[in-house]
């Protein structure tokens, strides 16, 4: 008898066993694995070093659609000065603006007609769309604007005497290199800030203080006459001396004179 019982209480085990082994089992959903994605027809997408010219109170579309496996929640476009692009160098920007909204479902997109505003400071801007996914994810895309002010079109004209521009004129480490230049603008325009370097003409490298600035000298000719000591780390080889003006609305006149540094 307690054999039988024990046999029944064995298959009635089994069977639960095989019941619960049988059950199906639960369904994972996989998280937000995916970036949203841009798509930006319009401005065109440009790469780095690249420019969309565009003139004051001139106007563009922006077209830009947006998309993710799960879902969207928000999208920003900034447009906004980029003076580093000219020489590395800071200023503050006359035209910056920033659009922005949310978003839900796998897919959106905004449209609207832009215009230049009025009295731009010239120069290069970059144009940023980002959108942003429930997960938290951010993806952006870029293009670059090259903006000219209709109120004045050209930068100052820089010209040199001294080093010589036409022949190569060698300089030794550790002895001054004198440096003779003139910025001008047209008349009724005033230079308002100049800048001075000399670089590696391979490398890029700014050679150990050669970087000169003469901020807010508005006169309409700004004459420099002076001398940058080579230091006695500089690498022998082919340089470039780069001087920069710039006139009220930030339109930069560039003039470069190549010169050869030799050891002592």
């Amino acid at each position: 008898m307690m054999r039988k019982s024990f046999s029944f209480l064995l298959a009635t085990m089994v069977a639960g066993l095989l019941l619960v082994g049988c059950k199906e089992k639960p369904v994972t959903t996989p998280g937000d694995l995916e970036d949203p994605k841009i798509v930006m027809t319009s401005p065109l997408e440009l790469p780095w070093g690249q420019f969309i010219p565009i003139q004051s109170t001139d106007s563009f579309f922006v077209d830009v659609a947006f998309s993710d496996d799960k879902e969207l929640r928000d999208w920003e476009i900034t447009i906004r000065f980029m003076p580093e692009l000219n020489y590395l160098r800071t200023n503050s920007a006359a035209w910056k603006e920033t659009w922005f909204g949310d978003l839900d479902g796998v897919s959106g997109g905004v449209n609207f007609k832009e215009y230049v505003i009025y009295d731009p400071t010239a120069g290069p801007y970059e144009f940023i769309v980002k959108v942003t996914d429930m997960e938290g994810k951010t993806v952006e895309k870029k293009t670059y604007f090259f903006v000219k002010n209709r109120q004045d079109l050209t930068g100052p004209t820089v010209t040199y005497s001294d080093p010589d521009t036409v022949n190569v004129d060698t300089f030794s480490i550790g002895n001054p290199m004198h440096i003779v230049a003139r910025a001008q603008e047209v008349p009724g325009s005033l230079v308002s800030d100049l800048y001075l370097r000399v670089r590696d003409k391979l490398t890029k490298d700014i050679l150990e203080g050669s970087e000169m600035r003469w901020d807010t000298v508005f006169v309409n000719t700004f004459d420099i006459d002076t001398n940058i000591v080579i230091p006695a780390g500089a690498v022998p080889g082919n340089y470039e001396i780069e001087l920069f003006a710039t006139d009220f609305t930030f339109n930069v006149g560039l003039a470069k004179c190549e010169v050869f540094i030799k050891p002592n």
